[in-house]
């Protein structure tokens, strides 16, 4: 169960990243959930959350993708250590 979940996307032109980036703006808010159950799994497991809010994509740009979550129980993990508050 994660609590605060929310998906945002971007695109930019850039195609290298500085390794310590961990928030791009604008960003557009596709996903929010309060409560998300995700059924048990194993590692390197997919899932998946349909967007609430289209998002117009340009496949000659790069796409972004950020998960936020404000916690979760026990189990998997969708995210890596961030010092984001949320966590990123």
């Amino acid at each position: 169960t994660f609590t605060g979940l929310t998906i945002n996307l971007a695109q930019t032109t850039s195609s290298s990243f500085p390794s310590n980036t961990t928030f791009w703006t604008p960003v557009t808010q596709v996903y929010y959930a309060s409560t998300v159950v995700v059924p048990a799994g194993s590692a390197n497991d997919w899932f998946v959350f349909p967007l609430t809010t289209p998002f117009p994509y340009d496949p000659s740009k790069s796409l972004i993708v950020q998960i936020c979550q404000a916690g979760y129980s026990t189990g998997i993990t969708l995210r890596n250590t961030s010092t984001s508050t949320p966590p990123t």
